[in-house]
């Protein structure tokens, strides 16, 4: 019985404990150029890091989704007859990720590719969380001129906080 007791105590402490996230996911919907949904177009999302290939097809409306994938830089292509194939390079997925990709295909032969290469980062339109990197540079910076700088308050010890 004391056995039975442990195990139960052990399993509320410890199966509660709450996951961390280590994955990201890519989901968009595919439009032609006046904007129409794109059924059944074919998805192909790779990962340029370790070359992994995942294939989809978007639903009657449009939509396609991957929710388990790795961080790293990926390239997105669409494409469906009549349609040429759409190709989105550099997308960059971040851990906790979960980016809208939205393709858009132009009419003509499906050997034809449009090329569309990601300059700026993705805004994340699913959640609210804010979150980035910050680079040796800024840290430094951060550190060095901790009270200059606007919503720093120094706390003892050289800590600090943001607001």
């Amino acid at each position: 019985m004391t056995s039975i007791r442990l195990l139960f105590s052990f399993a509320l402490v410890f199966g509660g404990a709450d996951a961390q996230t280590v994955g990201a996911g890519l989901h968009g919907t595919v439009t032609d150029a006046s904007g129409a949904l794109v059924a059944n177009a074919a998805v192909q999302i790779t990962n340029i890091g370790t070359g992994t290939v995942r294939h989809f097809v978007s639903d009657d409306s449009g939509r396609w989704r991957e929710p388990a994938l790795l961080p790293g830089e990926y390239e997105i292509r669409a494409s469906a007859r009549g349609f040429q194939t759409s190709i989105r390079h550099g997308v960059q997925l971040e851990v906790g990720q979960d980016l809208a990709v939205d393709l858009q295909l132009e009419v003509g032969q499906s050997t034809q590719e449009i090329r569309v290469e990601a300059s700026a980062p993705p805004i994340n339109l699913t959640s609210g969380e804010v979150s980035g990197l910050v680079d040796q540079k800024q840290m430094r910076d951060l550190v060095r001129y901790p009270s200059g700088s606007p919503g720093i308050q120094v706390r003892s010890g050289g800590a600090f906080n943001v607001r």
